[in-house]
This record gives C-alpha cells, structure tokens and sequence, in this order.
C-alpha cells in the first residue's frame, strides 16, 4: 500500500519515525486505508499532513472515532473521506471527550439540525475542535455586544464558519 520510497519519503521528512517503529505503523496505515476506503496517494498526503497519526492506536481511538462520528452525522463513505482528507488531525480526537460535546454544543448554542450541523462541520472541520473552546466564546462576545439572538447567530455561523 506504500511503497518503499513513500515510507523512505515520510522517513526524511519526519525523521523521529525509524525502521522499528515503520514495522508496527505500517499494519495501522493499512487498517486506516482499508477501513477509510483510501488510495495509496490519499493515505499518503494524510500521512505526511499528519504524522502524529502513527501514536494513534487504530482499535482504540481512529475506528471507533470514525464509527462514532460518521453515526453522528450521517455520513456516508465519501463523505467520511472527504472530511478525513480534509483535515487529517480530527483522526486523533475522541469522539466522547471532544467531537460529541463539540457537536452537541452546535446543535444547542446555534439551533443547527443533523443537516446543518453536517454541512457545517464539512465545510470547517476544525469545529470539532474548538467550537466550545474558541468559537462559542467569540460568538457571546458578539450576541453581547451587537445584541443579537439565536437565529441571528445561527445565521452568522452559517455565512462565516470561521468566525
């Protein structure tokens, strides 16, 4: 699934990964490839985007996140994949401690239904992240301030995602 000049490719770029540790990543980059559906290009450019992929256990913490987060907003394969190819790094987030809360803080602080929710987390996946932790808080910085309501708001985050 990679050949030896990828791996030597990640090796040079990201020289903590040695021989040793390449033995016991190798079976994990195969189980996300499989499981996500990817081509050999595709796991790469995630590899090299996120190298810290390789502390992630599969079993414990990238199937069951995926498993969780597709269910929860209602993704389907390409879908899962184009959010995964996106941005990398949410692979390392758990879905109960930081994905779940995130989502649900979505749905309640903006009043966003699954398909808003979807469409927002597709567009800006780093809401999984950080919409408690940094965007909520600018947006009651802002419904203060400006004196605005929940659809106002919810109106905001669908215009500029970023905010």
């Amino acid at each position: 699934f990679l050949s030896d000049s990828d791996v030597l490719q990640i090796m040079i770029r990201f020289p903590t990964f040695t021989n040793r540790q390449t033995e016991t990543i190798l079976p994990k980059l195969a189980s996300i490839k499989s499981y996500l559906n990817l081509t050999r290009s595709e796991l790469k450019s995630i590899v090299l985007a996120f190298p810290g992929i390789a502390s992630c256990g599969f079993t414990t913490n990238i199937q069951p996140s995926c498993k969780n987060l597709r269910k929860a907003l209602k993704l389907d394969t390409p879908k899962m994949k184009q959010l995964i190819l996106s941005q990398p790094q949410i692979l390392s987030l758990g879905f109960k401690s930081v994905m779940q809360p995130n989502l649900q803080s979505m749905r309640h602080y903006i009043g966003l239904n699954d398909e808003g929710v979807q469409k927002l987390v597709l567009n800006q996946p780093l809401l999984l992240k950080n919409f408690r932790s940094v965007i909520r808080p600018n947006l009651e910085s802002l419904k203060k301030d400006l004196k605005l309501d929940k659809s106002q708001i919810r109106k905001m985050v669908l215009r500029w995602p970023k905010l």
